[in-house]
């Protein structure tokens, strides 16, 4: 959670690259590699995404350290296999589907986080959006409203015309 809350606070600012390294060596510490395999390659395919600033070489940079750590070359090997593919017009739909759920479970949990906002209050509407520009607007939304009712207006206003 801390890493999503992360890459969303900084992936709209000119800093995103340099705060890689330090988000990446979040996965040192987490326990189950299974699932810090599954979280890595959801960021790694919204930061291919979304990341317009931050080039494959510098995502690559700024993870290699954070695997090293831990000598797992196959972890290593993975993610370089997901920072190539993530640029390949062939996964585009894919990574469309996959941005598409991670940011409505981005929305959803920062909501919940901000503002102890239930889960289910909203997650059936968000998660009927398909449209990346009004998603990472949602976002925004959600990372900056002061109630529910306020997200509640931009989420109506959004999808207004959908």
């Amino acid at each position: 959670m801390q890493i999503n809350l992360l890459i969303l606070r900084h992936i709209f600012d000119g800093r995103l690259a340099e705060k890689l390294p330090e988000i990446f060596a979040l996965y040192r510490v987490l326990e189950n590699q299974e699932k810090a395999l599954q979280s890595l390659a959801t960021v790694l395919r919204y930061l291919t995404v979304t990341a317009e600033r931050v080039t494959p070489d510098q995502m690559r940079q700024a993870l290699e350290p954070a695997l090293r750590y831990e000598g797992d070359k196959l972890m290593s090997t993975l993610a370089q296999q997901w920072l190539e593919q993530g640029r390949q017009e062939g996964l585009q739909q894919g990574m469309q589907q996959g941005m598409q759920k991670t940011m409505h479970q981005n929305i959803v949990e920062l909501l919940d986080v901000r503002l102890q906002i239930p889960a289910p209050r909203f997650r059936g509407r968000i998660e009927q959006i398909d449209d990346l520009d009004i998603l990472r607007l949602l976002v925004r939304r959600a990372a900056t409203v002061d109630d529910a009712d306020e997200f509640a207006q931009a989420l109506n206003a959004l999808t207004k015309s959908e």
